[in-house]
């Protein structure tokens, strides 16, 4: 029971439930996170975790999600059209080994300060569409094992990424096993020093267009 917290001051809740193994139900809903910069690892591996209801949450000046929700491997849902992502510069690891997932809306995620996107949806195997159209990323530079094991995935449209600056690609499709097509035509990979097994395992890509 959280509900007599006072968090009007608090700047650091990274960790804060880190490792929180047996938790069936958290209420956050009273949290006042308006001065919080940093919610790394804050719900890592709260794998018993079926539901979150953050739509209370101030993200406003938050700039580290790093393995936020990784390892909540029984969530099945996650409402994130409240957050506010002006100011995160690392997204990695976000959401690793959410395998439950069913969806996930990012539309409203402001991406534009982010640097690093790697294993941002490691084993989000339940994952059957995700919507990246209003991500920006023109400073990202690691995207490698993005999409790593997102076999539920049947397309994926990143037409509106912007890879210029992006030294690592490896395993990013790595085990995407249910995608039949990838259209990669506007891909910038002037900068990409590894893309080592970046599409092992794609087993059902019939359409993949490299051509830039």
């Amino acid at each position: 029971n959280l509900s007599s917290f006072n968090t009007e001051k608090v700047t650091n809740m990274s960790y804060m439930f880190y490792n929180c193994q047996n938790l069936t139900s958290l209420d956050l809903l009273k949290f006042n996170t308006q001065n919080v910069t940093t919610m790394s690892n804050m719900f890592y591996y709260c794998q018993k975790l079926t539901s979150l209801d953050l739509s209370s949450f101030n993200t406003e000046k938050i700039t580290s999600m790093l393995r936020m929700f990784s390892g909540c491997s029984n969530l099945t849902s996650l409402d994130l059209s409240s957050f506010n992502t002006e100011k995160v510069d690392d997204m990695s690891y976000m959401f690793y080994n959410c395998k439950k997932l069913t969806s996930l809306d990012l539309l409203k995620f402001n991406t534009q300060n982010v640097t690093n996107m790697d294993y941002m949806f490691y084993y989000c195997s339940s994952l059957t569409s995700l919507n990246l159209s209003s991500f920006n990323t023109e400073k990202v530079n690691y995207t490698n094992n993005m999409f790593e094991k997102c076999s539920g995935l049947t397309s994926l449209d990143l037409s509106s990424f912007n890879t210029q600056n992006v030294s690592n690609m490896s395993k990013m499709f790595y085990y995407c096993s249910n995608l039949t097509s990838l259209d990669l035509s506007k891909f910038n990979t002037q900068n990409v020093t590894n893309m080592s097994n970046m599409f092992y395992s794609c087993s059902n890509l019939t359409s993949l267009d490299l051509s830039s």
